[in-house]
């Protein structure tokens, strides 16, 4: 019997790109429908078509592929599944975190009419939008819970109900899960469940038996370890990534691997590398092809250190913000904290801002200038999320160390500013244009501290220099409440072009 696949391979060269395209439809309407079946085909053209398949596959799909993991399949398949429904579930959640801030800061912003019927209607959408994507989301199925595993570990959104949600969304799935199967066994576990539920140290361990907890680990280890030692670069990542949200344990247990190496038949410094790259968070997407080695990190001194970290930045992006916020807060030496917490609010993680906060030691050095520019991020993002107590204990100690710092200045007065010390913040601004006269913003926000002291005049004559510096946001200017007791004085209206005199602008200060 002559197969068929090297037939197809050749009339596969042989056809004209049209009939081809063809013949690819028709195998794909004959073929059965089921996914995993179309991945695990003997046939590479149906197998080849279920992957382009997969993924073009959008979130409509979820259910499809959490389904698909309940399937037997075989251990490839089964890694480009999970790969792709976590990359969907992951959009989702990042979605969820930018809607959680669009709804605090529509919380937080108060509004003159409460009935105000375009923000309860802003208001009011987002909710649903929410809510439609936590739906969405939860028809991902259990394996739901892993994405969160690995989502969590990223957020550094300033929401604080965020991390909660998400918490209760794997709380539910384990529920659902321990009713399911009250009496679990291990013998019993489907490759699905032994992926997700080896996510959930902190949930399930209470939950569950000692016994059972243990051997549910150890399982989900290996099936991790056989994907890692596969040299697959599908079941690789899959490996890696599963490793990651198991946490401490697959730590420990590539420590047992590393002492049995020679049984083994890899190199020792091989699965040392697995073992740091897991140890310090590091993506699942690293490529090992940059050649930066992590093996011995814990011989390195702390200027090789920043110099591993500073190339895997350069690689990863901001993929490496686990592994920054991992070193800078059980790093043993302090300097590295507080560089890796810079990278962290340079790459605009607010996480790095607050390790600053607590860890206000800078040393007698002289400050570099990449760590003033990290501070000053760091105080900015403080500042943006409400704490401003946080970012003007930063900005004080800046202060102190670069006193001839116009920028600096400039940030403490706002952050005064906006706690309504006006005297103090009146003096930060005037330090800062004693410094650098040419900083436009700087004049206009002492404008609004003159203006909020009542001093009208020096407020005007304020605003005044900020426009022969270049400042331009008239249509912020008229609007500012900070600038409102200005608005009778034709002094103000002067300044302002006439484009920007609206008749409610003008109708307000008449009726003041």
């Amino acid at each position: 019997m002559i197969s068929l696949t090297p037939l197809l391979l050749i009339i596969s060269f042989l056809m004209p790109t049209e009939l081809w395209s063809g013949a690819l439809e028709t195998i794909a309407l004959e073929a059965p429908s089921d996914l995993p079946e179309h991945l695990d085909s003997e046939n590479p053209i149906l197998a080849a078509r279920a992957l382009s398949r997969l993924r073009q596959m959008d979130r409509n799909g979820i259910p499809q592929l959490a389904r698909s993991l309940n399937k037997t399949l075989s251990p490839r398949s089964r890694a480009l599944v999970e790969n792709h429904l976590d990359l969907l579930l992951k959009g989702i959640l990042e979605e969820l975190d930018s809607i959680a801030l669009e709804l605090e800061v529509a919380r937080s912003q108060p509004t003159e009419d409460a009935s105000n019927a375009e923000t309860i209607l802003q208001k009011s959408q987002l909710r649903q939008r929410f809510l439609d994507l936590l739906e969405m989301g939860r028809s991902g199925g259990p394996f739901l819970a892993a994405s969160i595993a690995g989502h969590l570990e990223t957020i550094s959104s300033s929401s604080r109900f965020l991390p909660r949600v998400y918490r209760r969304l794997q709380g539910e799935l384990l529920q659902s899960w321990l009713q399911q199967n009250p009496t679990p066994q291990i013998s019993g576990l489907t490759p699905a469940e032994l992926r997700w539920l080896s996510t959930l140290t902190e949930l399930a361990g209470p939950e569950l038996s000692q016994g059972f907890w243990t051997e549910m680990m150890d399982s989900a280890c290996m099936a991790a370890w056989s994907d890692l030692a596969s040299f697959d670069p599908v079941l690789e990542h899959r490996g890696r990534k599963y490793f990651l949200d198991m946490g401490p344990e697959a730590v420990e247990f590539l420590q047992r691997q590393i002492s049995s190496a020679e049984e083994l038949g890899l190199p020792e410094n091989l699965i040392r590398e697995w073992q740091m790259q897991t140890r310090l968070r590091l993506s699942a997407d690293f490529d090992g092809s940059h050649a930066i080695s992590l093996s011995g990190w814990d011989e390195l001194s702390g200027e090789k250190h920043l110099e591993r970290l500073i190339r895997l930045m350069g690689v990863l992006g901001d993929e490496i913000l686990p592994t920054l916020y991992h070193v800078a807060t059980i790093a043993p030496d302090p300097v590295l904290r507080r560089r890796s917490a810079e990278f962290m609010s340079l790459l605009g993680d607010r996480r790095g801002a607050r390790i600053l906060l607590l860890d206000r030691r800078y040393g007698a050095e002289r400050l570099e200038a990449a760590s003033r520019d990290a501070i000053l991020r760091a105080a900015n993002l403080l500042r943006d999320s409400g704490d401003l107590s946080g970012a003007r204990l930063l900005l004080e100690d800046l202060n102190e160390r670069l006193p001839h710092d116009a920028s600096a200045r400039h940030a403490l007065g706002l952050v005064l500013l906006r706690e309504r010390n006006l005297p103090a913040s009146i003096r930060q601004f005037r330090r800062s244009l004693e410094l650098d006269a040419s900083r436009s913003t700087a004049h206009y926000n002492l404008a609004c501290a003159l203006a909020l002291s009542n001093q009208l005049e020096e407020a005007i004559d304020s605003l005044e220099m900020a426009i022969e510096m270049g400042y331009d946001r008239f249509s912020h200017a008229v609007k500012d409440a900070d600038l409102q007791s200005l608005h009778n004085s034709s002094r103000f209206w002067d300044l302002i072009p006439k484009a920007f005199h609206t008749p409610e602008i003008q109708k307000e200060a008449s009726e003041r």
